[in-house]
């Protein structure tokens, strides 16, 4: 299952609040399993669990930070939108648009549209290109993936300035 059909449910924020949630759960779950003293009375048997509980909670730990990551992020770039007029239909032609990639934070920043002529000076993406058709009517929070000859990435949709 791609990621994109794993997010399709949900509005984005609460996706990342649930994922939150069930990673706390997983976390707390660890640690009752560490502290249980469920130790088998082999010194090498019982190393080797307290040593995959501590890999286990670690990444799952590291998985919660990026998360959380995602969730402030979102939340600050949707502060003060609710004074802005807003469109429900999503990125546009002409839309300045900045995304983000979910793996390493790197930011990009293009306006989308028709010809790419019109805008010499600036980055600009047709919706023809992979990227284009992934953000088209995207709105800032939601996820996406996009699939390129390069390969898959995701990215969340930070800011759209209306052209």
């Amino acid at each position: 299952m791609s990621l994109k059909q794993t997010y399709a449910a949900l509005p984005p924020v609460n996706r990342l609040e649930e994922q939150i949630s069930e990673i706390r759960a997983k976390i707390d779950v660890i640690n009752q399993s560490i502290d249980a003293d469920d130790y088998t009375g082999n010194r090498f048997d019982d190393t080797l669990l307290a040593v995959s509980a501590d890999s286990k909670r670690d990444y799952w730990e590291r998985k919660l930070i990026e998360l959380e990551s995602l969730l402030d992020q979102y939340h600050s770039s949707t502060r003060g939108m609710a004074s802005k007029k807003r469109r429900t239909n999503g990125a546009e032609f002409g839309d300045e648009i900045t995304l983000e990639r979910v793996t390493d934070a790197k930011r990009v920043t293009f306006r989308l549209t028709e010809r790419v002529e019109l805008y010499p000076e600036e980055k600009c993406i047709t919706p023809n290109s992979p990227m284009g058709i992934a953000v088209l009517g995207k709105q800032p929070g939601e996820i996406m993936e996009i699939q390129s000859p390069r390969g898959d990435c995701c990215y969340m949709v930070i800011s759209i300035n209306r052209g």
